[in-house]
């Protein structure tokens, strides 16, 4: 097996490509041995980085070097093995295509279904029956090249996490990882589609609750860096950095490990500093809303509205609007905790419109929020918050989950409030508890 190890696929299919316009030019020129030389050489190439045109190319070459090579008895033979190569590339090109145009649809119909009620869209379920049902989704055997089974389990992964059977998932998403390791070309070579592969492992790992499997699937991927034969660049550097850091920031908030967390601000601040023009603005802000929150868990509370003030709602919000929400609970909390009541009305209403803005209509859980802040202060602070917290309580019985608490526990704070302790004080025990 041929490998070009160092380069990336841009590189390899401009030297594959130069290459045939040398074997042409040896051609016309009559040097049939060196034509032969670099032919073979390069069609290794191909068939190891699965390079289909440049395969066929390449073969139509090979049929004119056995009218020269071979006498006229030995040449229907080799014309006959020609053939059936070419049959077998034009195969798994065809199946190549069929498979990166499910997996093209597949991505379309399940990521517009997170932002629109898809489920209830006869199409969508039209459309799982015909995922289950497809029979080059049946097994990963179907697959006939390395490309190809790579959207194999691309689909099924999302096909499962999409059903909500995240274990399937999970062990689809390891399996393209596996995938990945058993075609150190490839592994290289699509450094970025190796990297998507163990992040969303990690996400998946942390999401099902095996802190154990995502840890070392981390760790995993901190050491990308010294197992390429190349080195990366500063755009794949920024990428490791971000990734890395993102997912170990999930994982200290989801164990309760502030203080770890904590400890690591400085190191991810320095990152942003370094890699400023390589990390855009959505991203960053996904990491100030962490230092925030981190801040706010810890009781430093001017801290957290620094932040949020310095580096989150003087940015663009288009850049985020997921965090505009949360973002924005987590203000009002901050500047009620330090009793700036003052302020409460006009940030409130700039809330609201903001929501509405992006959303159209507010939550009802923001409604009773935000609707609690509006009345404070008031003689009974106490027992607001016990009903606002009855309530919640109520309202997340009937919902499969409640996305907001994932960035900013408001139930929890409520009880930090009523409890005169931290957000991260009361998060750790309502873990003990579980």
């Amino acid at each position: 097996m041929v490998l070009i190890l160092g380069y990336t696929a841009r590189t390899i299919k401009s030297k594959t490509r130069n290459a045939l316009t040398d074997i042409e030019s040896l051609l016309q020129k009559g040097l049939y041995t060196q034509t032969q030389r670099l032919l073979k050489r390069t069609k290794k190439i191909a068939v190891n980085y699965e390079m289909w045109e440049e395969h066929l190319q390449l073969i139509k070459y090979e049929f004119n070097l056995v009218n020269i090579f071979h006498h006229i008895n030995e040449q229907p033979q080799h014309h006959k093995s020609l053939k059936t190569e070419m049959l077998s590339v034009l195969d798994k090109q065809r199946n190549h295509t069929d498979y990166a145009l499910l997996n093209s649809e597949t991505h379309h119909v399940f990521q517009r279904g997170r932002y629109i009620h898809l489920k209830n869209d006869p199409y969508y379920h039209t459309f799982i029956g015909y995922i289950q049902e497809h029979p080059l989704l049946q097994k990963a055997d179907s697959a006939q090249s390395f490309n190809a089974a790579k959207h194999y389990y691309n689909i099924r992964s999302l096909f499962y996490e999409w059903l909500g059977d995240l274990d399937n998932s999970l062990d689809l998403r390891k399996a393209l990882i596996t995938l990945f390791e058993q075609y150190p070309q490839f592994k290289e070579l699509y450094f970025d589609s190796y990297l998507n592969a163990i992040n969303n492992y990690v996400l998946m790992a942390t999401k099902v609750g095996n802190l154990e499997e995502a840890q070392l699937y981390l760790d995993k991927m901190n050491q990308l860096d010294t197992e390429l034969n190349r080195k990366l660049n500063r755009k794949e550097h920024a990428r490791l950095f971000r990734l890395h850091y993102n997912l170990l920031t999930d994982i200290y908030f989801k164990t309760q490990q502030y203080e770890k967390y904590q400890q690591l601000v400085p190191t991810i601040q320095e990152g942003l500093t370094t890699f400023d023009k390589e990390i855009d603005e959505g991203h960053k802000i996904n990491f100030y809303y962490g230092f925030a929150y981190g801040a706010f868990l810890m009781g430093d509370i001017e801290q957290a509205l620094h932040y949020l003030d310095e580096f989150i709602f003087k940015r663009s919000i288009e850049f985020s609007q997921d965090l505009l929400r949360t973002g924005r609970l987590l203000q009002i909390a901050a500047h009620f905790q330090l009793e700036n009541f003052f302020l409460l009305p006009s940030i409130i209403r700039s809330t609201k419109r903001q929501i509405k803005k992006y959303f159209n209509t507010l939550s009802d859980v923001e409604k009773l929020v935000l609707d609690f802040f509006q009345r404070q202060p008031e003689a009974d602070t106490k027992a607001s918050m016990q009903e606002l917290y009855r309530q919640l309580q109520e309202l997340e019985k009937g919902t499969a989950s409640t996305q907001l608490w994932e960035r900013f526990h408001f139930p929890a704070w409520l009880k930090s409030q009523l409890n005169k302790q931290t957000l991260g004080k009361t998060l750790k025990d309502f873990a003990l508890k579980k």
